[in-house]
């Protein structure tokens, strides 16, 4: 398993590529969505840093998010 955390947000933004707006080098973004895409392929278990949709489970939240 790997913590993608600020690295890729979301599962969407893996699927489609999108990036959020106040990224620094696109480029290394692009590289580095690529690199975590042959990951998974290998088998391994991405964890996105801020996916609710990833963790059903309640107890895992940030402060405020309800």
């Amino acid at each position: 398993m790997l913590l993608t955390g600020d690295a890729c947000y979301f599962r969407e933004s893996l699927v489609t590529g999108r990036l959020p707006l106040f990224g620094f080098d696109a480029d290394e973004q692009h590289r580095s969505l690529d690199r975590l895409r042959d990951l998974e392929r290998t088998g391994c278990e991405l964890l996105f840093g801020h996916d609710p949709d990833q963790v059903a489970d309640d107890r895992v939240q940030t402060r405020g998010a309800r």
